[in-house]
């Protein structure tokens, strides 16, 4: 299983520390789970105590998933 990073946020501390597979949020781990098979769409969770949206898809030159994430 890889680590799913953030790579940016307003709290520095969680950048590149905070592997988001290792979450409480099952909304967020079902939404980073359908980001990583390579899927596109729009989801929703919570996280930290705040509903979040997200929208996310793969970058086509990398392969690598991104979200962007409203909140």
């Amino acid at each position: 299983q890889a680590d799913v990073n953030i790579i940016s946020m307003h709290v520095k501390e969680k950048i590149f520390k905070e592997n988001l597979l290792n979450n409480n949020s099952a909304t967020l781990v079902e939404v980073i789970a359908k980001m990583v098979k390579g899927e596109t769409g729009v989801g929703y969770y919570s996280y930290e105590g705040a509903y979040k949206i997200i929208g996310y898809s793969t970058i086509k030159s990398t392969g690598w998933p991104i979200g962007v994430t409203i909140g």
